[in-house]
């Protein structure tokens, strides 16, 4: 027995599962798409990435095709979206240079930056890898999902299964953890 509420057509008497129609989405596009685009500018290094991913997940919304039926579209779309962030940064990671590396676009193009400052950067960065190595995993996803993807101290709980304030506690320790490191290893 199908039922509506707001609208919606529900599967069940008292269901919350919500069919996925072209009408559910694009009332979700018009209600959520502010808050989906904030959500992801938040998380990404440039505002049209962010538009991109955030379009990108309300398509993927629309194929959608389990039965076309959701419990909680918005929240779905925000998955989709956050999975998506998680595909950039990925691919973004992977396309980096390894440590030891210097990348040729890195020693040409400009002219302000010098050779020196090419391989000094390098080495920096080069520590840093070493000095997150040496972290345990739940610090070391902490610092990375804060400093490198931008999420919240609420977002971060979520996402690994811990409280706020356990969060803070493991990122304050990785901060520790790196700063000791880098500073045992350039003898300050």
């Amino acid at each position: 027995m199908h039922e509506l509420v707001a609208g919606r057509p529900v599967v069940g008497p008292k269901s919350r599962i919500v069919r996925l129609s072209n009408e559910v989405v694009a009332d979700l596009f018009r209600s959520s798409r502010v808050n989906l685009e904030r959500f992801v500018q938040r998380r990404l290094p440039d505002n049209e990435s962010a538009k991109d991913i955030a379009q990108d997940a309300f398509l993927r919304l629309l194929r959608f095709n389990k039965a076309d039926q959701v419990d909680n579209p918005e929240a779905y779309l925000f998955r989709i979206a956050a999975n998506l962030i998680s595909e950039y940064w990925s691919n973004k990671t992977a396309r980096m240079p390894m440590s030891g590396e210097v990348d040729d676009f890195d020693l040409v193009g400009d002219d302000e930056q010098s050779l020196d400052t090419v391989v000094e950067k390098q080495q920096q960065f080069d520590e840093l890898q070493k000095a997150l190595e040496h972290l345990p995993e739940i610090q070391k996803n902490v610092l990375l999902l804060h400093r490198q993807q931008g999420f919240t101290y609420d977002e971060i709980a979520a996402k690994l299964g811990i409280s706020r304030d356990m969060v803070k506690k493991h990122l304050s320790k990785a901060l520790v953890r790196c700063r000791d490191y880098l500073m045992l290893t350039q003898g300050n």
